[in-house]
């Protein structure tokens, strides 16, 4: 019924929208769709005592291959947020702390993350070993306000 009623809404666009607007409308309403009923089919599936999340959802797909039932595999799709635009993202009076928002796009992505987090026993950031994959782990962290004895760190090796 909603992959229906997906691309059903998609006709409309690809008929009513301006070229510009339509690409950038469909990429936001795809991605939220997409974390919607993914989500949706994985906590309808099982209560999971642990939660991967990885950078990509082509990497979560495979990596849920390998584990078992007691883990939920989903993906941040990237980064989940970025500095303010304004002022540059930096408070400078403030001792240059900067300054983070959740885009919008990302707004409902970060919520379903937090409902599944906060159910799970064991939360396991498997982003990329270099510093961008770091960068995601940790705002994965703060955003989320994940405990630290609740987290683990883990990388995949190709």
């Amino acid at each position: 019924m909603l992959i229906e009623e997906i691309n059903y809404f998609l006709q409309i666009l690809m008929i009513s929208a301006q070229l510009k607007n339509y690409f950038e409308i469909l990429f936001k309403y795809k991605l939220i769709c997409a974390v919607k009923i993914e989500t949706y089919n994985k906590i309808k599936e099982s209560m999971a005592k642990n939660v991967v999340i990885v950078e990509s959802p082509a990497k979560a797909n495979t990596i849920e291959k390998f584990l078992g039932e007691d883990f939920l595999v989903t993906s941040s799709y990237g980064h989940i947020r970025d500095l303010k635009k304004k002022d540059k993202g930096i408070d400078i009076a403030n001792n240059f702390s900067p300054h983070y928002i959740i885009p919008e796009e990302k707004k409902t992505l970060v919520k379903e993350l937090k409902k599944l987090t906060d159910k799970s026993e064991t939360v396991w950031l498997a982003t990329d070993e270099d510093r961008e994959g770091e960068a995601i782990a940790w705002h994965l962290k703060e955003v989320l306000e994940l405990p630290e004895e609740k987290i683990r760190r883990i990388v995949f090796q190709k």
